[in-house]
């Protein structure tokens, strides 16, 4: 099939791996597991063992830029599910969720009664 039509990590692939694409096309009318692992496994295989002995470059200015960016959208994000909790009133027109502040948004349990209600006749 023309490079144009396979994906975009199978055209990269055979970019940086020209000699595979030769292969590729030599056994392509013969598959079987052992030529896939010829073709395909092997020769990754040793680039992910260099690629952990030399390791990855990584920008730890920017990983931390990106680390504080999610914590302040995290606490955005909760900041106005709280707001738009307390705006909800109760059947009697007071606050629905009075212990809304102690609730522990990232708690399936908690976030299941807060959205759902208890069941019928279980204690909390």
């Amino acid at each position: 099939s023309p490079l144009g039509s396979q994906p975009k990590a199978e055209k990269t692939f055979w970019r940086r791996h020209p000699r595979q694409k030769s292969k590729h096309k030599q056994r392509s009318s013969s598959s079987s597991m052992w030529n896939m692992y010829e073709v395909y496994i092997r020769d990754m295989a040793k680039c992910l063992a260099d690629m952990e002995a030399v390791g990855i470059g990584v920008d730890v200015e920017r990983l931390q830029g990106i680390e504080r960016d999610m914590l302040h959208d995290i606490e955005y994000s909760r900041n106005r599910a709280m707001e738009c909790l307390q705006s909800i009133p109760g059947h009697d027109g007071t606050q629905l969720n009075p212990d809304l502040d102690s609730i522990n948004l990232f708690s399936s349990k908690q976030l299941q009664v807060l959205l759902f209600g208890g069941a019928p006749g279980r204690k909390p």
